[in-house]
């Protein structure tokens, strides 16, 4: 299995030193915003209006994120 890496750059304010550093990148959290997603569209049937299915979508992500950082 690879693993993928991101890599990026850190400037100290004070001494201008630069150091590279690596960081794992994870798709989790895109994989689960999508299934939330999907869940939302499968519990209304679909959406006619696509106003009222962006603004269910925001609103049922904004509750999950605040749950997640609460807990």
């Amino acid at each position: 299995m690879k693993h993928a890496f991101n890599y990026y750059c850190i400037v100290s304010k004070d001494t201008g030193e630069i150091t590279v550093e690596q960081k794992r990148i994870n798709n989790a959290l895109m994989e689960n915003r999508n299934a939330i997603i999907k869940l939302v569209t499968k519990a209304a049937s679909g959406y006619p209006n696509w106003e009222r299915f962006r603004n269910r979508c925001m609103m049922i992500l904004e509750k999950a994120s605040i749950l997640k950082s609460q807990g």
